[in-house]
């Protein structure tokens, strides 16, 4: 398999310029997203308070999620999860350092799918303590009106996870009261970075979500179906927590695919690591977008350039540890998918069929990765393939 060359520059170990002469530089431009949505959000803040108690609005962060009653728990699981049993090809099997399984209601739905990845390694570094993962999930029909969700999962060392499910709002005025409405992307990919949370926006760009101003709202059972403003209180289609959008970095030239995002903290300059998922002939490609260590934004005037991985092209995930590529290939509901190293030489472990994005944790040396299905989304072998985990490998 032919590779990208890789040359060091500035401390970083990065393909060489050679590997991605015939591609175009990206660029993300905010435009006024910031200003349009931060003006909204001013508002729901001062009314949330000023009015709180009376509108069911209250602002909330994600430590005080995290010290709170969960709404769900999952147990832990000691083997990587292949739906029969059993890998294909006992030579491949990656080594599991630890892992769970949704609670059944998550688990067997088939109204969302996981997604995205992302842990409070990515946030903040090296912080001692419990892992803390965020989760995306895709809507399939049952759940389209609800847009995309995220959820917010405790990893002690021991014993089973506790999480919370929130979904993603953009801010808006609903006459002239503040509001918001649902988001309604893939979310194949997250980093989290500081207060930030990137998200995916597959033919947009990337969307960035304020983890230091998420909303509580009402929660009764008369709110299913409403969003944001109505009737003179707040509710999110009976969902406790949204997460208000920020900013949207929007690719202007388009012909990229934002598929899945993760983030290298490994090199001297951190970086977004974009990657594609791809069906329409081209080989997919990832790209990488140096972030401002002080904003914890996109560093301004830079470009992603692309490079082209010259391996199979249904890239689910991907992420890059000291000039090393991981990448998530997936082949479908009934077939396995591949953990795939890419650096001249590489190698392939075996995976359930499903996986999804990744995310680095250098505490333990592991990758994070998630698997999507759920009994019955095969109809053929109905109830057979439930690869819906979370579970990090070590690397």
């Amino acid at each position: 398999m032919a590779v990208a060359p890789l040359a060091a520059a500035a401390g970083e170990l990065l393909p060489s310029p050679a590997a991605y002469a015939a591609e175009t530089a990206r660029r993300l431009d905010p435009g006024d997203t910031w200003q349009r949505y931060w003006a909204v959000i001013q508002r729901l803040n001062d009314r949330a308070a000023r009015q709180g108690d009376r509108v069911g609005l209250w602002r909330v962060s994600t430590n005080e999620i995290v010290r709170s009653s969960p709404q769900r728990t999952g147990p832990r699981i000691s083997r990587v999860p292949y739906p029969v049993g059993r890998p294909s090809d006992p030579r491949r099997v990656p080594r599991l350092k630890t892992g769970f399984r949704w609670a059944d209601d998550d688990f067997l739905t088939r109204n969302w799918r996981p997604q995205g990845i992302t842990s409070n390694y990515d946030a903040f570094g090296g912080s001692p303590g419990a892992t803390v993962l965020l989760v995306s999930w895709d809507a399939h029909p049952g759940a389209r009106a609800e847009g995309t969700r995220i959820s917010l999962v405790h990893v002690p060392a021991s014993g089973p996870v506790r999480y919370w499910h929130a979904l993603l709002a953009e801010p808006v005025m609903q006459g002239r009261d503040p509001g918001f409405r649902a988001v309604h992307v893939h979310a194949g990919g997250l980093v989290w970075y500081g207060k930030w949370l990137y998200v995916t926006d597959t033919r947009v760009g990337l969307r960035v979500f304020n983890l230091e101003n998420m909303l509580r709202v009402r929660t009764a059972a008369r709110n299913q179906g409403r969003f944001g403003f109505q009737d003179g209180y707040y509710s999110a289609d009976g969902y406790a927590y949204v997460l208000p959008q920020v900013l949207t970095y929007r690719d202007t030239a388009g012909g990229f695919t934002y598929s899945q995002v993760a983030l290298d903290r490994s090199q001297a300059t951190h970086r977004l690591v974009v990657s594609e998922w791809s069906q329409d002939g081209h080989r997919p490609r990832i790209a990488r977008w140096p972030l401002n260590p002080r904003t914890g934004l996109l560093a301004r005037g830079t470009s992603g350039v692309p490079i082209v991985y010259p391996g199979p092209r249904s890239v689910q995930g991907a992420v890059s540890v000291r000039g090393r590529y991981y990448l998530n290939v997936g082949h479908g509901v009934s077939g396995n998918g591949e953990l795939r190293s890419w650096r001249p030489a590489g190698t392939t472990w075996e995976l359930p069929p499903g996986p999804e994005d990744l995310s680095y944790d250098a505490r333990g040396d592991v990758l994070w990765t998630l698997g999507e299905y759920a009994p019955g989304d095969d109809d053929t072998h109905p109830g057979k393939y439930r690869t819906r985990y979370v579970y990090a490998l070590k690397r």
